[in-house]
């Protein structure tokens, strides 16, 4: 009885120790993509640059990662211009920005407003990088500006969780037709994009926020519908007021991202869902 005893503990230890490996694994995953926003910072699988344009021109100027953008991520571009005076037209897709790699921009959305001497943002998506080189750039002689617009900011992150392919699900702007600016609060998730209904369950849901006059220096990531977060060098401050969040929605449906901003101007968001 004492050595069926002895080897049904030992038989119990040794299936507890083959299982625990796997048991971690899942868990690891499910940090990765659960409610909430994929966590920020180096080796999240989510990386972020920005800079800045003081001088408001069509000059070229680069975002630079901390690392080299791994082959098969993809490659979100957030980046601001100003209009002043009547000039107010977007800018041109092809060429206007462009990665180390050498891949392939697609716009998603853009936000323009046509109110005199304010700005405008637009988001371009590249799929499935080549891998390589850690700047992005954007193109000034591409860009189609009139001699009244220039750039002001560009956000970009690079994100190892996105499809390689067909990943654009859906998304919006705000305003969803191009105007004025919408009104802006200072309360907790008072500024929302707008509704939008994904169809793919565990999208990671990009929105970016523009005070319309850039006076907002700070940001706190929205907790409605789902929470997001602001990585690491995802936000440009006075002057600028842009900031860029993420979240992943774990059930596909309307979602309807908010942000809270420290002071109450106008703003203009643009936001889209990619598929995992």
């Amino acid at each position: 009885m004492r050595k069926f005893l002895f080897a049904f503990v030992f038989v119990c230890i040794l299936t507890f120790t083959a299982l625990s490996p796997m048991t971690q694994a899942q868990t690891g995953s499910i940090g990765l993509l659960g409610v909430g926003g994929p966590p920020s910072g180096g080796g999240s699988g989510i990386v972020c640059a920005n800079a800045s344009n003081n001088s408001g021109s069509t000059a070229d100027f680069s975002a630079t990662f901390a690392s080299n953008i791994p082959a098969g991520a993809a490659v979100i571009a957030v980046f601001t211009w100003f209009n002043s005076g009547s000039n107010a037209s977007a800018p041109n897709g092809a060429g206007v920005i462009q990665d180390g790699p050498g891949d392939t921009f697609n716009s998603v959305q853009q936000g323009i407003d046509y109110m005199t001497d304010q700005s405008s943002i637009a988001m371009f998506v590249a799929l499935n990088s080549a891998g390589g080189s850690a700047t992005v750039t954007l193109h000034g002689s591409a860009s189609g500006f009139g001699s009244n617009q220039g750039f002001n900011a560009l956000i970009a992150c690079y994100d190892t969780g996105i499809a390689t392919s067909g990943a654009s699900d859906a998304g919006t702007s705000n305003p969803a037709t191009a105007g004025t600016s919408a009104t802006g609060s200072s309360s907790t998730n008072g500024n929302a994009l707008g509704s939008f209904t994904t169809g793919t369950s565990g999208d990671h849901i990009y929105v970016a926020f523009e005070d319309s006059q850039n006076n907002t220096a700070s940001w706190t990531a929205g907790s409605t519908p789902i929470t997001f977060t602001i990585p690491a060098n995802a936000s440009v401050g006075a002057g600028f007021g842009v900031a860029l969040e993420v979240g992943t929605q774990a059930s596909a449906g309307a979602i309807n991202p908010a942000i809270t901003a420290n002071s109450a101007d106008d703003f203009i968001a643009v936001g889209e869902g990619l598929k995992p």
